[in-house]
């Protein structure tokens, strides 16, 4: 007969093992536009070309995303721009534990986006790049650009109810600028959410976020320059800011930012939100490393927001800025980069534990499923 304490000490155990965080079956698969083989997506000998075909096939292979609680990390490289020409759906039934994960393997070490790696560059006259509904997408170190010159485009967007999307570490620009209807995210379903953490986004003719919803979202650590609108629609009051910093955008938010949680961000307006913290500033210039060439890493003369955010010590900051560097535990750095002198130099980003147990916004938690492929 086992004694009880064994018992006891085996039970604990399993409830806190990191090998039983999660009971999921991974499944890689892989886009590059330069592979040569079958385009089954299985390796990336035989990695999708296509990324419509990426997504379409995944979802036909894996329709509700709940056959054996598997969850499908698509593992992304190329040598450049890859133009979408049409909007791919996810479609799915899903729940926060089961979802799509998109992983760029050839992210640019210093955080500047690089049309020698893969770029999505969408190209859809009043499309999307992809398109949710009312399910959970994960992206994490991608490329994006909107690079459409006759119509609006939205890179990621949902008119369904409870669409949830989490993007971590990655950059977006606006080459185009062909309309003001443009937008990063564009979201209208009820209850669906927007959350982003450490990713850059620039130079829109249109909206980083668009909404017209009852959800909201988490941004924290993330740097918006030159943009029409960041927070736009009818609810930007529901999104949480922590540690973001807006440089030379037209306008901030659409009415305010959360009432609770939001400070600790930086605007070089004359007024931040309504709710924009008390720790928060306006009226904040910023030099950036070299904005002229799209690098919006902290430079040394940006004294006053090197170490003006709130540390990991909040739960809702990670342990890694946009290109992996290590963030301050007490007072970290405002925006997508961790400053820590001289130029970015990559540590090679990871997904921790940390992001396991993320409680901020909708979001239930993350999975080691971007560990299949190192970057």
């Amino acid at each position: 007969m086992t004694p009880q304490w064994c018992k006891l000490l085996l039970l604990s155990w399993t409830l806190i093992s990191p090998a039983l965080v999660s009971a999921q079956t991974a499944v890689a698969r892989y886009f590059d536009p330069d592979a040569s083989g079958t385009a089954d997506g299985t390796s990336w000998a035989d990695a999708y070309t296509s990324w419509g075909s990426a997504i379409s096939d995944i979802v036909t292979d894996y329709p509700d995303f709940v056959i054996a609680d598997v969850l499908v990390t698509l593992n992304c490289r190329g040598s450049g721009p890859h133009a979408v020409t049409s909007t791919p759906s996810f479609t799915s039934t899903t729940d926060s534990t089961r979802y799509l994960e998109i992983v760029g393997t050839d992210f640019p070490p210093d955080g500047v986006l690089d049309n020698n790696k893969l770029v999505i560059a969408g190209d859809t006259q009043n499309g999307s790049s992809l398109a949710l509904n009312g399910n959970r997408l994960v992206i994490r170190n991608m490329q994006f650009d909107i690079t459409e010159t006759l119509g609006r485009h939205r890179v990621i967007s949902s008119s369904a109810p409870s669409s949830e999307l989490e993007v971590y570490q990655s950059i977006f620009r606006d080459t185009a600028q062909a309309s003001t209807s443009n937008a990063f995210f564009y979201f209208t379903g009820a209850t669906s959410a927007v959350s982003t953490w450490d990713s850059v986004f620039y130079h829109t003719s249109g909206a980083v976020v668009e909404d017209a919803n009852t959800g909201g979202g988490t941004f924290v650590n993330c740097t918006a320059v030159d943009n029409a609108e960041v927070f736009g629609g009818l609810e930007a009051d529901r999104y949480t800011a922590i540690n973001c910093l807006l440089s030379g955008n037209a306008i901030d938010f659409v009415g305010g930012v959360a009432a609770v949680g939001s400070d600790y961000n930086s605007t070089n307006n004359a007024s931040g939100p309504t709710n924009w913290g008390a720790n928060s500033l306006t009226s904040q210039s910023v030099t950036f490393q070299n904005s002229a060439s799209d690098n919006f890493a902290l430079s040394a003369g940006d004294t006053a927001l090197h170490s003006a955010g709130v540390g990991t010590t909040n739960s809702n900051v990670r342990a890694e800025d946009i290109i992996g560097t290590a963030r301050a535990v007490s007072t970290a750095s405002i925006g997508a980069f961790e400053y820590f002198g001289g130029s970015p130099v990559s540590t090679t980003p990871i997904i921790t534990l940390q992001d396991l147990g993320k409680t901020a916004g909708p979001h239930k938690s993350a999975t080691l499923g971007g560990l299949l492929e190192g970057t």
